[in-house]
């Protein structure tokens, strides 16, 4: 009985250490073959730097009125060589909904810290859904009047019926 107990605990050893070693193996492998394909990817190019170089040449050169440079960059702005500056991206119009349930203690915090995104103020907008049955009714309601009143986007919006918790909040 005993040696019957010694090979069912030496095969699952066993068989524990070969798992380990395939998996050890696998491991290398995926090693091998991100080391063998790093080299295939291409490296960042030098042309940011190039640009930077560039604008600060230019630059310079608008600061020297003397200098012989100086009307080179008017005659070719005139001929239209010199490159169109880029557009900034428009940004997305984003919604921030933040669903609330009698949360006095933190909702203060959370629309301050939230209508401090660093985010241009006609492109976002704040939701408080707030399903509170506490003093944190007119806590947001105070706040969200603060910040309407510095321009920002934000509403508070009350439902009629608390159906699905925070998140029903969402739909």
């Amino acid at each position: 009985m005993t040696s019957v107990i010694a090979y069912a605990v030496l095969a699952i050893y066993t068989v524990a250490l070969l798992y380990i070693t395939v998996y050890c193996l696998m491991q290398f492998s995926l090693l091998y073959h991100y080391k063998k394909h790093q080299r295939d990817v291409e490296q960042p190019s030098a042309e940011p730097d190039i640009r930077r170089r560039a604008f600060a040449r230019e630059v310079a050169v608008a600061a020297a009125p003397n200098h012989k440079h100086a009307n080179a960059r008017r005659q070719n702005a005139e001929v239209g060589l010199l490159e169109e500056e880029e557009e900034k991206p428009a940004f997305p119009f984003v919604t921030v909904q933040l669903p609330i349930y009698n949360e006095m203690y933190v909702v203060e915090r959370l629309i301050d810290n939230i209508a401090r995104f660093d985010y241009p103020r006609e492109c976002f907008e704040i939701h408080v859904l707030d399903d509170s049955t506490d003093e944190t009714v007119d806590i947001v309601r105070r706040k969200v009047q603060e910040y309407k009143a510095k321009g920002l986007q934000i509403e508070q919006i009350r439902r009629e019926k608390r159906q699905g918790f925070k998140a029903g909040a969402l739909r």
